[in-house]
């Protein structure tokens, strides 16, 4: 009887192992998507800055230019905006990569449980009737 529960048990940790398999291939892939994500947004955030500068230095020179100071303005706001971007998805990137450590983290206890039962199993001695 014992062996027979044993082995639901076996049968109940390879499904969560499986579930937890799927779901670390589900966040890995996020994980792809989001690593290009951020590198366009990272270079996005640095090309905005550069020109949010580029026009800050000119419009120190000409400090009177109302339409100077109107562009760089706009630059000045497209870059914050870029930058808050790139944080978010940066963030993001971090939430999913602590998420695959949970996940492996879980795969590897599920194994290891796994392996206790199955030794179990296997060395159960027959019941004498």
């Amino acid at each position: 009887m014992q062996k027979l529960n044993d082995q639901k048990e076996l049968l109940k940790l390879n499904t969560e192992l499986n579930d937890l398999n799927i779901s670390l291939e589900k966040e890995l892939s996020k994980i792809n998507g989001l690593v290009n994500d951020v590198k366009d947004a990272n270079d996005d955030a640095s090309q905005s800055a550069t020109e949010a500068k580029k026009l800050s230095d000119e419009l120190s020179n000409n400090a009177g230019d109302i339409r100077l100071s109107s562009k760089t303005e706009r630059a000045a706001n497209s870059a914050a905006k870029d930058a808050k971007k790139a944080a978010k998805l940066n963030s993001k990137l971090g939430e999913s990569n602590d998420e695959v450590k949970d996940l492996q983290e879980n795969i590897k206890n599920v194994r290891s449980k796994l392996v206790v039962l199955q030794t179990k199993i296997e060395f159960v001695p027959v019941e004498k009737q």
